[in-house]
């Protein structure tokens, strides 16, 4: 399991590559949406890390934050409302940072299914 207070590396180390606007808005963190799916396990584990420490911290000052950065990033709401049934606010942390995490590569892998299909054809244009 990840533990969340561990120190972790500042964002700002990772590659410029390795950033996406709607992580930083929603968590203050900058993260690659594109190359998430492409981490190595030891990039992965560091970013749920800085994720789950984040929201260790929204947990406890800006739930309604938290919420609407999960509703942004479309999250599923009952995974969620599960999460929030678990014993200690860093479990709670962890599984909701497994949860953004997993939902950004899911919305990685649609998108690339959806730009690998050829493009339909176009009926001819009338000049």
């Amino acid at each position: 399991m990840v533990n969340p207070t561990e120190n972790h590396q500042p964002a700002d180390d990772f590659p410029a590559e390795m950033r996406t606007d709607l992580l930083k808005v929603s968590f203050g963190l900058e993260w690659g949406r594109n190359e998430l799916s492409q981490a190595s396990n030891e990039q992965m584990l560091l970013f749920q890390q800085m994720l789950s420490a984040r929201i260790a911290e929204m947990l406890d000052g800006a739930l309604d934050e938290l919420m609407a950065a999960l509703y942004r990033l479309d999250v599923d709401e009952r995974q969620v409302q599960t999460a929030f049934g678990l014993p200690s606010r860093e479990a709670i942390a962890a599984e909701i940072a497994r949860l953004v995490i997993d939902r950004q590569i899911h919305r990685i892998q649609t998108r690339k299914a959806r730009n690998d299909q050829p493009p339909e054809a176009s009926p001819p244009t009338e000049l």
